[in-house]
């Protein structure tokens, strides 16, 4: 390709910021045309492209090539201050923190100065070290007070001065943006801040108090909702499931068009389940998933609603939820969860069948979940108990062959158990010897293979065994049902 092609290639794919193909034509460009009067600039374009692309020691190294070519030329405190980001995103934070200072000596008057000392107070903050960091912020302030990271500066400070629990500077900190730039992006980060101070000193009716009151003087902001739903979180997060529900009440006639009363609705569910009002519960939560079906929302009322009816033995009305929502929310991130729960469901009812072709579905539609995972344990599970063996082994080995979760652990211990009912002991004993050796962390499936491991030597005749798996299940649980099984077991050996 000529210079002219290779040129176009990389500045089209970087301004379509797909950096990994940009920097394979312009690094073609300068390994072709090394003597180019483009050559400066495409090696910087090059640079950039490897820092949009995450390679930040090629980048680094670049920027360093061309700072030895580059004095005062327009283009030296961008490559300067690109150099020094490089730096900071390879690890480098030392190295970054000296050229970051070097760029304020050099080009005191760049519009790269006030940055480059607000991310020498961010490697400070990122160290833990919050009072540099602090000193680093104000020096930003004090040097460029004209700067436009006025409001993140203060905000910044506020963090810190949080982080080292001093919530009453953080609060005044975080005000000065409030003050001082009410219009800024940074303003609802900044009431976040003085919210979670007054709650970290236990001052929550100070933190509503400031929230409703910042509401009623700022009814422009567009983000006025999101802090008044922020009051019912707060209660809800103390476990104040009144006042939580009467906040998220309030907001719903506050706010009856913002994108957030779905939520606030699922709240009011949540809050009245927690004050074992299920009625009402169910209310709110069929609210959400029939007037709001669209909202990310609805899916999450729907699992609530399922549990509710499956713990009120409400069966049938539980599978009608379920089914009705996997259609109408197919699309949603939670569809293979609630064809998941419809299994579940028809196993609570006692309507294995059902139960079966539910799960069944979850593998066909849902493969690759962690539900449709879920679902091939259920079914191993029914199997096993109808006493499909050939079925069950089948998919209890697949579970345990491939997941080192507690899925796995619960398979490979099925897979023992499966064994065990064959009287296929010799299989059944490096079953149950595989959950220790490759689940150890899931104590529940392996308190429960030592046990199986004792039946299976008392099977074997091999008392001596036997009564080591026994005392091994009560090394780890001397208490319980697990151990006073295993007590009655020990004793059962002569």
């Amino acid at each position: 390709l000529s210079s002219l092609a290779l040129y176009g290639l990389g500045y089209s794919y970087y301004n379509l910021k797909d950096y990994e193909n940009a920097s394979y034509y312009f690094d073609d460009y300068v390994k072709k045309y090394p003597e180019s009067k483009n050559i400066v600039e495409v090696k910087l374009r090059l640079a950039d492209s490897y820092y949009g692309n995450k390679e930040f020691t090629s980048s680094s190294n670049i920027y360093k090539n061309l700072l030895k070519g580059i004095n005062r030329s327009k283009n030296a405190d961008y490559v300067l201050y690109q150099y020094s980001q490089a730096l900071f995103k390879a690890g480098k934070s030392k190295q970054a923190v000296k050229e970051f200072k070097d760029l304020q000596r050099r080009f005191p008057r760049s519009k790269y100065a006030d940055k480059s000392l607000y991310v020498i107070g961010w490697i400070s903050f990122q160290k833990n070290n919050y009072e540099e960091a602090i000193k680093d912020y104000k020096l930003v302030l004090k040097k460029y007070p004209a700067t436009s990271l006025g409001p993140i500066v203060y905000y910044s400070i506020g963090d810190a001065y949080f982080n080292l629990g001093d919530y009453e500077s953080a609060i005044s900190s975080y005000g000065k943006v409030l003050v001082n730039y009410p219009r800024s992006q940074s303003v609802f980060d900044a009431v976040n801040g003085i919210q979670y101070s007054y709650v970290a000193q236990n001052k929550t009716e100070e933190a509503v108090s400031f929230i409703k009151e910042f509401v009623i003087q700022n009814p422009g902001l567009n983000f006025t909702d999101k802090l008044s739903f922020k009051i019912g979180e707060l209660y809800y997060g103390l476990a104040d499931y009144k006042k939580a529900q009467e906040e998220y009440n309030t907001f719903t006639e506050q706010f009856p068009k913002s994108s957030l009363v779905p939520e606030a609705y699922y709240w009011i569910g949540k809050s009245e389940e927690q004050q074992k009002n299920d009625s009402d519960a169910v209310k709110n939560f069929t609210k959400v998933y029939e007037s709001y079906p669209k909202s990310q929302t609805a899916a999450a009322a729907v699992i609530e609603l399922s549990n509710i009816y499956n713990r009120l033995k409400r069966f049938d009305e539980a599978v009608s939820v379920l089914k009705s929502s996997l259609d109408n929310l197919r699309e949603s991130s939670r569809a293979a969860e609630i064809a998941f729960m419809l299994g579940s469901t028809f196993v609570n009812a006692g309507d294995v069948s059902s139960a079966y072709d539910a799960f069944n579905d979850v593998i066909t539609y849902y493969d690759g979940t962690i539900f449709a995972e879920k679902a091939k344990l259920e079914l191993g599970l029914i199997d096993l108990s109808a006493k499909r063996y050939q079925n069950a082994e089948h998919y209890f080995r697949e579970l345990s062959e491939k997941l080192t979760d507690d899925i796995g652990a619960k398979a490979q211990y099925y897979l023992g158990e499966t064994l065990f009912e064959q009287d296929n002991l010799t299989d059944a004993i490096s079953a149950f010897v595989r959950v220790n050796t490759v689940y150890p962390k899931y104590d529940e499936w392996v308190t429960k293979s030592f046990m199986k491991l004792g039946d299976s030597f008392v099977k074997m005749k091999d008392k001596k065994k036997a009564r080591q798996m026994y005392r091994e299940v009560l090394n780890r649980h001397s208490k319980g049902e697990i151990a006073i099984e295993a007590r009655k077991k020990l004793r059962r050996i002569r």
